[in-house]
């Protein structure tokens, strides 16, 4: 049975491909193994590529470069060596920190002042 994009001549597969696109934010390729996340990652995609392993850390907000609430981004493990995401001095993550596995996918949100939530 057709869906009603068919009478649009667009397919299923080019939505599931524009939905992944809204969901996730813009594509940044990251190669290096020290990373500060801010408000400049909102809303991205970001793919650590080192082959390294990869720290991302989010500071505090006063330390400038604060995401605002309800700001939310991914983190993927493109490279070998794994990313780890870290709490900045005074900053609390709710759940696991790590996207250990090559390609692994993590989400971040900022759910009050200085606390994010990662699932």
């Amino acid at each position: 049975m057709p869906s009603g994009l068919d009478n649009l001549g667009i397919t299923n597969a080019a939505m599931a491909g524009v939905s992944a696109m809204v969901s996730r934010g813009p594509l940044t390729n990251i190669t290096a193994t020290a990373y500060t996340i801010g408000a400049k990652d909102n809303g991205k995609y970001l793919r650590f590529t080192a082959a390294g392993a990869v720290t991302a850390t989010i500071n505090q907000d006063s330390a400038g470069g604060a995401m605002p609430m309800g700001a939310e981004l991914t983190v993927e493990a493109g490279g070998a060596g794994g990313t780890t995401i870290t709490a900045g001095t005074g900053v609390t993550f709710h759940g696991v920190t790590g996207v250990s596995a090559q390609y692994a996918v993590k989400r971040v949100r900022k759910v009050s002042a200085n606390t994010y939530t990662l699932y």
